[in-house]
């Protein structure tokens, strides 16, 4: 940022940026998240930041192009933004894509004022569960982008490795498949909440009983 190198951290107390060298604190915007839980990494992308946490705690950060500074360019509200927990969100083009826990929904998200695009259940909750008249809270899937292709990775609470596109018009799901059981629980519902690990063109995914190795070459 400006030419000077920065670590970024997101704390009880807010988002700061650091010299990395000498832990000096350059810049502080107040973003104090729920219990001090700061769980999902922020995103950067250009000269933008954004955050979220617990109990619609979420703003996009605009980082000073001249020195080193940040200010709020939005805070999310009841209807807008995205509050993701449990999965880091991922910032394309103009668009944020994030999980928001309290809709249990992956959304798109205008990283421009926080206008909700679209948002589907798809790959963050069992089909059953999706459907119910009232929907549990905490739905996860795990994202990341494979620019090669321009699709998208999501791994879902349920077990299921999507392949999807995700644009500013909306969600394609390309291929799914279930991989592993969930062995664990929140509330009444089982839950697989562990991110997977990718490389040598492979997916390596554990629940609590077991870790595999899924072959994404063919």
């Amino acid at each position: 940022q400006a030419g000077v190198e920065q670590l970024v951290t997101w704390h009880p107390e807010g988002v700061s940026g650091l010299d990395p060298a000498s832990g000096k604190v350059y810049w502080t915007v107040p973003l104090k998240p729920t219990g001090g839980a700061a769980v999902s990494m922020p995103r950067r992308l250009g000269s933008h930041l954004f955050a979220s946490g617990y109990n619609k705690i979420g703003a996009m950060i605009a980082l000073s192009e001249d020195r080193p500074g940040a200010r709020f360019e939005w805070r999310s509200g009841p209807k807008d933004g995205v509050y993701c927990v449990n999965s880091t969100p991922y910032l394309l083009g103009d668009t944020i894509y994030a999980v928001d826990i309290d809709q249990s929904a992956l959304m798109g998200v205008s990283m421009k004022d926080g206008k909700r695009l679209w948002e589907t259940r798809a790959p963050t909750l069992a089909r059953e569960i999706a459907e119910r008249p009232r929907v549990p809270r905490h739905g996860t899937a795990f994202i990341v982008y494979h620019p090669a292709n321009k699709q998208f990775w999501l791994f879902g609470e349920m077990g299921d490795l999507i392949i999807a596109e995700l644009s500013p018009e909306g969600y394609r799901e390309v291929s799914r498949a279930h991989l592993l059981e969930p062995t664990n629980t929140t509330g009444s519902r089982p839950v697989l909440w562990s991110h997977p690990a990718f490389a040598m063109k492979s997916a390596f995914i554990r629940n609590d009983r077991e870790l595999i190795r899924v072959n994404l070459g063919e």
